[in-house]
């Protein structure tokens, strides 16, 4: 995941001036990577998986990727508003307001999209959901992925933006996070499973 956050950020920097993005995600990533480098390698899939699985499962990565880079850009968004409205500086590495919020709903829109076609894949792929431990992993992601299309759907026919757009954007990547990093911390650390 951290490979694809760094690789998604790439091509957003060649578009917009996300620097302060870049120096708060690509550290995070190559700590990530250093850690994942003394933990043992787990072969994902089993021989002969459905290349539907795998792609399910690459298309999730991605959507997630985007939508950690949509959560630190909505958090830069909510500093910068905050700071606009009690009439102080803001900082100099964020970028103009408008520009983060079209970058927030441009990398939120089409991580929507790539979770759309990983849930519609899964749906599809995916076999015992309660011996392989996924229920919470699906009940998590389609709350995300029903407050993404709120917000998407309140965007397109009111406008929405600022704080609501922000609260909502981590309010569904915490969701999103939770599905993920929640049951797999339960079922790993905690059961021993």
């Amino acid at each position: 995941m951290t490979w694809t956050i760094a690789l998604a950020l790439t091509v957003i920097l060649i578009s917009y001036p996300v620097e302060s993005l870049a120096a708060v995600l690509l550290p995070a990533a190559a700590l990530t990577l250093v850690v994942a480098m003394g933990m043992p390698g787990v072969r994902i899939f089993p021989e002969n998986s459905p290349i539907g699985l795998e792609l399910h499962v690459a298309i999730a990565i991605v959507a997630y990727s985007l939508f950690a880079i949509a959560f630190i850009q909505a958090v830069f968004l909510a500093l910068a508003e905050y700071k606009l409205r009690h009439h102080h500086p803001i900082m100099h590495f964020l970028p103009p307001l408008q520009t983060m919020e079209e970058i927030l709903f441009q990398v939120t829109t089409i991580g929507f999209v790539l979770l759309t076609i990983s849930l519609a894949l899964g749906s599809v792929y995916t076999r015992d959901v309660m011996d392989q431990h996924l229920a919470h992993k699906i009940v998590f992601s389609v709350l995300a992925w029903c407050v993404f299309a709120v917000l998407l759907w309140g965007r397109w026919r009111y406008g929405w933006r600022g704080s609501r757009a922000v609260r909502l954007v981590i309010a569904g990547s915490v969701l999103l996070g939770l599905g993920y990093f929640g049951s797999k911390i339960v079922l790993e650390l905690i059961l021993n499973r």
